[in-house]
């Protein structure tokens, strides 16, 4: 709250000032053009509480009963809260994150990707917004865009497990399997020691006919989870693709045809040929 003198043309003008921010202003960067004059006094009281003071309070309990409202699962009640909150300050990113989640969850996936850009260009340096843009663009089929946010993601947080398996998954589905190796690779080589990323390691090696390399890392996944149901069936079929390779490149072959991936249904099928 500020009392400002200016003399102008013999007049004394005394002007009470507050620096009222626009949606798009940085709350921390003064410009003149975001300067308003009024001279209300007890108005510009009431937004000096709201950014610096008691009424502070108010936009956190809004914010606290939105996440509830969320939690609860009643979604326009939320949504309304969330955006009550961004009408006074639009410059909180994890509101925009929160209500890009809640569109999310709600299937309205342009909105949430609209709103999760809007909290990345507020500030980029945060990994798990690029993992939520990631899983939208799948929604949305752009698998590329997702590949792209997941890598982002992984560039910030070196040990994001799930960014790491969904990556890969997304190689794997596009039959890239020797880059999904690599991407499951580098998520152990940075320590990420879990039965999933083995797991899916172990499925990117079998299909490439590496079978006894599958054997040997489902028997790691189950190091890690030695009762999982999903793990003991796959380490039970390579150890049947062993004894009988044929089956395999036979298993897959059909699999990528139904799928619709023939280059790839193509590929096993010469490996059959090749026994």
């Amino acid at each position: 709250l500020l009392d400002l003198t200016s003399q102008e043309s013999g007049d004394r003008r005394v002007w009470n000032s507050l620096h009222i921010l626009s949606w798009d202003t940085d709350r921390n960067y003064i410009d003149t053009s975001t300067l308003k004059y009024v001279r209300k006094t007890g108005i510009i009281q009431s937004i000096y509480n709201l950014q610096f003071g008691s009424d502070r309070q108010i936009l956190e309990s809004i914010r606290q009963e939105a996440i509830e409202l969320q939690k609860k699962q009643c979604y326009q009640a939320a949504e309304e809260k969330y955006k009550q909150f961004l009408r006074w300050d639009s410059r909180d990113i994890w509101i925009w994150y929160n209500l890009g989640i809640l569109y999310y969850e709600t299937e309205r996936y342009r909105d949430a990707l609209e709103a999760l850009i809007h909290a990345l260009n507020i500030d980029e340096t945060h990994a798990n917004l690029y993992y939520s843009v990631g899983l939208v663009y799948e929604k949305l089929n752009c698998y590329h865009e997702a590949a792209e946010a997941y890598k982002k993601a992984i560039t910030i947080d070196s040990v994001y497990l799930d960014a790491y398996n969904n990556l890969g998954n997304l190689l794997y589905q596009d039959c890239q399997f020797e880059k999904a190796e690599v991407v499951y690779q580098k998520a152990i080589a940075a320590g990420l020691n879990h039965a999933s990323i083995y797991t899916n390691l172990g499925n990117a090696l079998i299909v490439q006919g590496k079978i006894d390399e599958a054997i040997q890392v489902y028997q790691q996944a189950l190091d890690f989870e030695p009762s999982n149901s999903d793990i003991l069936k796959n380490l039970k079929i390579a150890r049947q693709y062993r004894k009988h390779p044929d089956r395999l490149y036979l298993s897959f072959g059909h699999h990528f045809y139904d799928q619709g991936q023939y280059s790839a249904a193509v590929i096993q099928y010469k490996k059959l040929l090749d026994i």
